[in-house]
């Protein structure tokens, strides 16, 4: 009930602050209550009500240090000091093109890398979990990475393109989006990862409603386009329930109730993972190589200490599952005192970074896209920790800076000087 009642009073605070349904705090604090309620009854009831307490703790914790930030720094996001910008629909439809040819070129590394530990094509099909975690593990060839890095860069900036073309009506621009997710959702079976497409929807409208004047507009885009990525979302549920065989192994009656379960699991099992890491007695505390990966990675690339891996071992025996939400990976690191410091510490960064007053910026909607994401999955691990996302904010500001003069024609409320440096 404390839970219930501290996420309808962030929603209704949230919705008020930002004139939008779709904002960070809602996001975060309604997808924990939402696995709250379906991991009730499914695991240990001392694990649920330790989950359940530092859960409520932690969200208490980033969402105030989260509005605090936004305060102190003026976030908030207001209609009359926003500058309208109109793109150059020329360089937007390139920029379109480019993502489609970005999305092939990432489709085609991701095959080859997989093919270097896969047995066999199909087997990516029909082996998916053993396939999949000799893939995560494996050691990369450099030249293959610094592509990766390269092209994923690539995918984010451009892919914020696409909403803009699809606003603007561009010609051919709903076969190319057709294509685009198509792609990515065939990248995402390859690779073994329904998060990696999950990723590319909740970026995807969150820069579309980033754009949008207000609310009006907002549920105009639920209406017309909510359906489209339901449907492409439970597509993938199958075909994970097919790859990893979940039928044949009599864990679903069939594919409806697979997609039932998997969405089940996706949205509870942190939770269960996480209460089961609060009681057990063996935990090896990682002192920051979780929370801090991306500076500990950064000085790995130039030389100075070893690369930690983004792959987490399986703690417990809830489900082999190695994702603990974001509170996980805070207690992983430093125990309760980290669940609360490093709350209140990415809480605030996350709130100086998000900008909703952005002046149509790719790089400012790029950089709160980014911040969306990361609080949509807030209960399922801390997506700002992963060292490319922070790559992709300092990229987008170059990317801004050098395309600015081909992409902004005007701002009838700001200087041309304003848009363009």
């Amino acid at each position: 009930m404390t839970l219930l009642l501290l996420t309808i009073m962030f929603s209704v605070f949230s919705v008020a602050f930002y004139r939008r349904i779709w904002n960070p705090i809602l996001l975060f604090v309604v997808m924990f209550l939402l696995g709250i309620i379906l991991t009730i009854g499914e695991c240990n009831p001392q694990d649920f009500q330790d989950a359940l307490f530092w859960i409520m703790i932690g969200e208490l914790f980033l969402v105030v240090a989260f509005i605090c930030a936004q305060l102190v720094f003026k976030r908030r996001g207001s209609l009359k000091h926003s500058c309208s910008v109109t793109f150059n629909l020329k360089t937007v439809n390139i920029l379109v093109n480019m993502n489609i040819i970005v999305s092939i070129l990432a489709l085609l590394v991701g095959i080859y890398s997989v093919m270097q530990v896969a047995p066999n094509f199909m087997s990516i099909f029909t082996n998916s979990t053993y396939v999949r975690d000799l893939y995560l593990r494996r050691s990369e060839n450099i030249i293959i990475t610094i592509i990766s890095i390269f092209l994923s860069l690539n995918f984010f900036v451009t892919f914020c393109f696409v909403p803009i073309a699809l606003q603007n009506k561009l010609k051919r621009i709903v076969p190319k989006v057709a294509v685009i997710f198509l792609i990515r959702l065939f990248s995402s079976i390859v690779t073994m990862s329904k998060e990696a497409f999950i990723i590319d929807v909740i970026y995807f409208i969150s820069v579309y409603i980033l754009l949008l004047k207000n609310k009006k507009d907002e549920y105009k885009f639920y209406r017309k386009y909510g359906s489209a990525f339901g449907i492409l979302v439970i597509v993938l549920l199958v075909v994970i329930s097919f790859q990893r065989n979940y039928i044949g192994q009599g864990r679903y009656s069939g594919y409806g109730d697979a997609v039932l379960g998997t969405l089940r699991e996706y949205l509870s099992i942190p939770i269960e993972t996480f209460g089961a890491l609060l009681n057990l007695n063996t935990v090896v505390y990682t002192k920051g190589n979780l929370c801090f990966r991306p500076i500990i990675n950064i000085l790995a690339y130039v030389g100075v200490g070893d690369h930690v891996s983004i792959v987490q071992d399986a703690l417990t025996s809830v489900m082999s599952s190695n994702v603990y939400t974001s509170f996980g990976n805070m207690y992983r690191d430093f125990s309760y005192v980290g669940i609360v410091g490093l709350s209140v510490l990415f809480g605030f960064f996350m709130g100086a970074i998000f900008k909703p007053n952005h002046k149509n910026r790719i790089s400012r909607i790029i950089a709160d896209a980014i911040v969306l994401m990361t609080m949509f999955f807030g209960y399922y691990d801390l997506k700002i920790i992963q060292t490319i996302y922070l790559f992709v904010i300092v990229y987008a500001v170059i990317f801004d800076r050098i395309i600015a003069t081909k992409l902004y024609v005007k701002c009838d409320s700001c200087s041309s000087q304003q848009i363009v440096n």
